[in-house]
């Protein structure tokens, strides 16, 4: 088998393992939207009196027992409008109706036909993609941040709460009483970021000793229409999972035909994990014992996590959480809990971790390595594909030595191409003699059979691990390469121009290696590969796409240097 039909092979086996790294350890992203409620809120809305604790509801009547019609309860809603994100309460359950991230960067990935981008090349005006919404509830379940207790005496997580709205301490506080149980949730903020410390009071009303389990409820409702997995051909998608760290690893749920899954140990955060965006609640000041309830279904996402409770009679036990909605940039997470949230006297390095939701795969090492390259790079340009352009910049650098080596081994390869021929010839049915004599011939001649592989292969793990990063880093999701087009390099090329770029990159750089082929062979591997290379990398992210263009012109430039070089060494030796 000579050089090219091994490099025509080579790059077939590596685009399959890129199609297997992406089919098989995709991360998705956030779905868009969906519509939902609070059955039990029925009369008309009524806003927070701010300071001002309302009384608590008279108890629940059984409409069944008494004869008389259900009664009619009134929702309070209570908006809370931070600089990062604008929170909705209700007092129907105690919990989220919205949690609305604000700024350009905090949108839904959207999807832009080629029809759409033409036109804003053209000058046409884009529409904004809508903010993303990290709360959207299920009609009839808990809302969420509601919280439920379970055993004999159990607290219904749909109770109605009264409610404090104290905006000039930045808190919230609700109080609802059920079943011999009164429990008071407290929110309350920074002035800035993305937490929320979320303080939960117990009380026991009772003469009698009372245990169970303290259940706390994250979820949201999925418009399944438009949820998209991630495809195998590059697509991104945008589908939500279901997360909880517990012990020393990370599980997590997609929506699958199989009943909700159990994890048990010290459990650090659990919540619904998206392509760029987290929601996770934690324990403040460390993990906690009890477990974890993941369910996945085509419409819901569900993470709820169970804490054994123990209170004695008349007494209250208080627990302090914490709640994180906002993007999975790395410095964030890390920090959680930050600032005034952080429990007094936390040593550093015992929060949650929550920068373990973000899962490079089996690629993680590379991918941190690319990601801090990238990022010193792009602190120099103050652009995140002149950071990619820059990484390729420096790997081939890098790789100057051996693409130079490849370049030999190519033209000693077509040198001895007819002895090669000739061997075929004397022996044209004994193929085992032939590839001994064919050994034989390289080693004399110097050569390394699978010298012009080398580079590829070499490449492969770059190009995977920044797929990979591209499809997991917050960093650059919906940051810009230039134009009114390329404004989303984690995203595909809308205008299919620059694959195309790449399609005749490829041309060039195959017709500019030695041929060490037949005419006809030559042909098939001058035109076909860049083909399907091209098609492949259609919907692969943008920056993917960009890195392996510039790559392949700095390689032109490269392999023409090369040829020179080895043309005039070739002079001075004759």
């Amino acid at each position: 088998m000579d050089s090219q039909k091994r490099l025509m092979l080579a790059m077939v086996l590596s685009a399959l393992v890129i199609f297997a790294s992406q089919y098989f350890f995709a991360k998705p992203l956030p779905p868009s939207p969906a519509d939902g409620g609070v059955a039990l809120a029925t009369a008309p809305v009524v806003e927070a009196n701010s300071g001002a604790l309302a009384p608590l509801p008279a108890p629940q009547v059984n409409p069944a027992a008494s004869g008389s019609p259900a009664p009619v309860l009134t929702e309070v809603k209570v908006s809370v409008s931070r600089a990062q994100v604008h929170y909705v309460f209700s007092n129907l359950g105690g919990g989220l109706l919205s949690a609305e991230l604000q700024g350009p960067k905090m949108r839904e990935q959207e999807e832009v036909s080629w029809n759409d981008a033409m036109g804003r090349l053209l000058g046409k005006k884009a529409e904004n993609a809508p903010q993303m919404n990290m709360a959207h509830p299920v009609t009839g379940q808990p809302l969420p941040l509601s919280l439920s207790i379970t055993g004999a005496q159990p607290f219904n997580a749909l109770t109605h709460f009264a409610v404090e709205d104290d905006g000039a301490n930045r808190r919230v506080t609700f109080r609802g009483s059920d079943n011999g149980w009164e429990v008071t949730k407290v929110f309350h903020w920074d002035n800035d970021g993305f937490e929320l410390a979320y303080d939960v009071t117990v009380k026991n009303l009772s003469d009698q000793p009372r245990q169970g389990e303290l259940a706390l409820h994250t979820l949201r409702g999925i418009d399944a229409d438009h949820e998209e997995s991630p495809s195998m051909f590059g697509g991104v998608g945008n589908q939500a999972q279901v997360g909880c760290a517990y012990a020393d690893d990370y599980k997590h749920t997609l929506p699958m035909n199989k009943p909700p899954e159990e994890f048990k140990g010290p459990i650090s955060f659990f919540g619904i994990d998206q392509q760029y965006f987290l929601t996770a609640v934690f324990p403040r000041g460390g993990a906690r014992d009890g477990r974890c309830v993941l369910a996945a279904t085509p419409t819901e996402r569900t993470a709820t996590a169970y804490f054994p409770l123990q209170v004695a009679a008349g007494q209250s036990v208080t627990q302090a959480f914490g709640v994180f909605m906002g993007p999975k940039d790395t410095d964030a997470l890390s920090a959680a809990p930050s600032g005034t949230l952080a429990p007094a006297g936390a040593e550093p390095g015992n929060g949650p971790h929550l920068e373990r939701a973000i899962d490079y795969g089996w690629w993680g090492v590379i991918c941190k390595i690319l990601m801090g390259v990238l990022k010193f790079c792009h602190r120099l340009g103050g652009n995140w594909g002149l950071a990619i352009i820059m990484l390729t910049l420096l790997v081939r650098l890098l790789m100057t030595p051996i693409n130079h080596r490849m370049m030999v081994g190519q033209v000693k390869m077509q040198k001895v191409n007819p002895k090669l021929e000739a061997i075929k010839k004397k022996y044209p049915d004994d193929r085992e003699r032939q590839q001994m004599e064919q050994m034989k011939l390289y080693k004399e001649e110097g050569i390394n059979p699978f010298g012009s592989c080398l580079l590829l292969v070499l490449q492969m793990p770059i190009w995977i691990a920044l797929f990979r990063t591209l499809r997991n880093s917050y960093e650059i999701y919906r940051e810009p390469f230039f134009g009114a087009v390329w404004t989303d390099l984690t995203y595909k090329d809308p205008t299919y121009i620059l694959p195309l770029l790449l399609g005749i990159s490829q041309v060039i750089t195959t017709r500019l290696q030695p041929q060490t082929m037949a005419p006809e062979q030559a042909k098939l591997m001058n035109w076909l590969m860049p083909v399907m290379f091209t098609a492949f990398l259609l919907k692969y992210p943008l920056g993917l796409t960009l890195y392996i263009f510039a790559s392949n012109v700095v390689g032109v430039i490269q392999q023409y240097t090369s040829k020179r070089l080895i043309a005039r060494a070739s002079e001075a030796q004759a």
